[in-house]
């Protein structure tokens, strides 16, 4: 595949489409908060930053690297702070899987590329922070993936609503 068209607005920026929905986190995890933010801040990181190159250069290659990677992505997510982030973390993959599937395309590619560049970037072990660093090399995964799940967050809880109905639908479930 070639590489996939992409919105002229990079994540965050004030038209983007996420700038005017809310976040709202299903139960089991929590509300990405400032603190893993603060703290790769304090270290001279900048999410937002990275976010945004990593949304400006994934490929359509690079989302099924990503679906291929979940295993290994979710086995690192499992320690440390990337941990309260692990069912956003499953519905993501669920929506990769659904997108590359040809299956679920009601999403922007910003969503997509932002989604498969932000989980590619956690598998990484030398990314800005290097996760060999005690104490530290996990902090700028969390601030990342924090953001571009809150970012997300409402194409991630629709994508939700479209997989269950469509689970009730092969059922025989009324909707």
């Amino acid at each position: 595949m070639g590489v996939a068209t992409r919105p002229a607005l990079p994540i965050g920026s004030a038209s983007h489409v996420h700038s005017r929905l809310p976040y709202s986190p299903d139960m089991s995890d929590p509300t990405p908060n400032e603190d893993d933010a603060s703290r790769a801040a304090a270290q001279g990181f900048d999410a937002q930053a990275e976010l945004d190159k990593l949304e400006a250069n994934t490929t359509e290659a690079d989302v099924e690297r990503a679906v291929a990677a979940e295993p290994a992505i979710l086995e690192k997510a499992e320690r440390g702070p990337l941990r309260k982030f692990l069912g956003r973390m499953r519905s993501l993959f669920g929506l990769l899987r659904s997108y590359v599937k040809g299956d679920y395309r009601k999403v922007p590619w910003s969503t997509v590329a932002a989604g498969a560049g932000v989980l590619l970037y956690v598998l990484s072990p030398l990314d800005a922070i290097p996760d060999f660093i005690p104490g530290a090399g996990l902090i700028d995964d969390a601030a990342v993936l924090g953001l571009a799940l809150k970012l997300i967050g409402k194409d991630l809880d629709d994508y939700g609503a479209w997989r269950d109905a469509r689970k009730r639908r092969q059922d025989g479930e009324p909707s």
